[in-house]
């Protein structure tokens, strides 16, 4: 009976983790860390939706702009159909963008733990180290 009620207990609390849903919250719950990100880096553009899950939310901005954030504003992506601001990488990796892709923009950031993926406006996806020095070309996507 012990090892039923047991295995009750472990199977639920498994279901209850593997199927949690986030939770839709209003801007004004987002943490002030995160507000200031973004009032910061995406002045103009309201949050339409914030979903959170444990620490992490999904942000929803009112121009399409989705970004993936933990509750120190420690983003982990972001993808936008309008210019991301470049000021969120790396100088090295900034300036390698206006210089080498002058007529492009940021689409969407990846940022992993040893590196950043930056998808460009025309299709280019580079990638580049924490340092923000280039690494390589990823893909071109049309």
């Amino acid at each position: 009976m012990r090892k039923l009620l047991l295995f009750t207990l472990i199977f639920v609390t498994t279901m209850n983790f593997t199927f949690a849903r986030d939770k839709i919250i209003s801007p004004k719950e987002l943490p002030e860390a995160v507000q200031s990100f973004l009032q910061k880096n995406f002045p103009n553009s309201a949050v339409k939706y914030a979903e959170k899950e444990f620490s992490e939310y999904e942000v929803h901005l009112e121009d399409g702009t989705e970004i993936s954030i933990r509750k120190n504003a420690d983003w982990e992506s972001i993808k936008s159909r309008n210019p991301i601001p470049d000021t969120l990488l790396p100088k090295a990796a900034a300036e390698y963008i206006s210089t080498e892709y002058p007529e492009d923009f940021i689409r969407e950031i990846e940022k992993n733990l040893f590196d950043y993926e930056v998808k460009l406006s025309s299709g280019w996806e580079l990638r580049f180290k924490t340092d923000g020095s280039f690494s390589g070309i990823l893909d071109f996507d049309d």
